[in-house]
C-alpha cells in the first residue's frame, strides 16, 4: 500500500467523513486525479477499506461532493498494521452515514476540526479528544440503543444539548475544553434557544463536571452568514441572563475560520478575541 493510501485511511479514521476537497486541504495528494485513483483502489478491493455516500445534485448548488468513510475491513487494517486502537478510529455506526439533509452542516463541522488540527500541529497543541454530534455510543456489536456521545443534561430545564463538537486539548501544558456549534442558514430562533441552554450548562458547570476540568468550558459558534452573526450578537446582548458570561462565548464565520483559526473571534460584548 502506498504512503498516500495510508494517509487516506488515517485521515478517515481521524475525521470520520471526508470529501475530496477536504482531503486536498489536508494535502494528502496534491494532484486530484491521483487522489481519485487512490480512492478507487481502496474502494475497489474485494473487501473495500472505504465506502462513500453519494448525494447527487442539490438545487442552486449543483452536484455535491461524495463523502468517504472507513469500513470495518479498513478499521481492521489500521488496527493490525498501524497499531491504532479501536477507540481512536471514527467508524460510522448504524445509519449515521445517511445525512443528506445535514450535508452542509456536517461538511462545515468537519472543516472546523481540520482547521483546528492545523493550528494544533503548528503550535504543538495536544488534542486529547474530539467528539462530533454524530458520534454515537451504545451497543457496538448490534448498533442498537445508540445515543449521541455529546449529550449534556440540563438540570434546570430537564432538557439537554448536543454540541456539534466537544473538544479537550492541552495548550502550553494547560487543559482547555470547548463546545462548538455550527450555524448554517438564516433562522436564529432555534439558535437563541440553543445558546440559552449552553448558558445554563455553564451555570451548572456541566462541561467541567463531565469532562474532568477545574474550570468552565468555552462555547465557539461558527456562522455561515456574517449578517446572522451580527443579528445574533445584538439579540444576545439584550438578554440579561447572558451578562457576566461575555468571555465564555466567541463567534466567527466560516470564511473567517478558513482564513485564520486562532485569531479574530468576536466575544459576546463585541470585542476581538483569540480562540483561547
Amino acid at each position: 500500500m502506498s504512503e498516500s493510501e495510508l494517509k487516506i485511511l488515517e485521515s478517515l479514521a481521524r475525521y470520520k467523513y471526508l470529501t475530496v476537497s477536504q482531503m486536498h486541504t489536508l494535502n494528502i495528494i496534491k494532484n486530484k486525479n491521483g487522489l481519485y485513483e487512490r480512492l478507487r483502489k481502496l474502494k475497489g478491493r474485494s473487501k473495500p477499506y472505504i465506502e462513500k455516500n453519494i448525494f447527487g445534485v442539490y438545487p442552486g448548488k449543483g452536484r455535491l461532493e461524495d463523502f468517504y468513510y472507513l469500513t470495518i475491513p479498513g478499521q481492521k487494517f489500521l488496527i493490525e498494521n498501524l497499531d491504532l486502537e479501536q477507540e481512536d478510529i471514527k467508524l460510522p455506526k448504524g445509519t449515521s452515514s445517511l445525512f443528506a439533509r445535514d450535508y452542509f452542516h456536517r461538511f462545515e463541522t468537519i472543516n472546523f476540526y481540520i482547521y483546528l488540527d492545523k493550528w494544533a500541529n503548528e503550535t504543538n497543541t495536544n488534542i486529547l479528544f474530539l467528539d462530533y454530534y454524530f458520534d454515537k455510543i451504545g451497543d457496538n456489536r448490534t448498533n442498537k440503543n445508540l445515543r449521541a456521545k455529546n449529550k449534556i443534561e440540563i438540570e434546570q430545564t430537564g432538557g439537554y444539548i448536543i454540541p456539534d463538537i466537544v473538544i479537550k486539548f492541552l495548550y502550553q501544558n494547560k487543559p482547555y475544553l470547548f463546545f462548538m456549534e455550527q450555524h448554517n442558514g438564516k433562522d436564529t430562533k432555534k439558535l437563541l434557544k440553543q445558546l440559552y441552554y449552553h448558558l445554563l450548562a455553564l451555570e451548572e458547570g456541566k462541561g467541567a463536571e463531565k469532562y474532568k476540568l477545574e474550570k468552565n468550558h468555552r462555547v465557539a459558534i461558527v456562522f455561515e452568514f456574517e449578517s446572522i452573526l451580527k443579528a445574533t450578537l445584538e439579540r444576545l446582548q439584550e438578554i440579561e441572563d447572558f451578562k457576566g458570561f461575555e468571555h465564555f462565548f466567541i463567534f466567527k464565520t466560516n470564511e473567517s475560520l478558513k482564513k485564520e483559526f486562532f485569531s479574530n473571534w468576536i466575544t459576546l460584548d463585541n470585542k476581538i478575541s483569540s480562540f483561547i
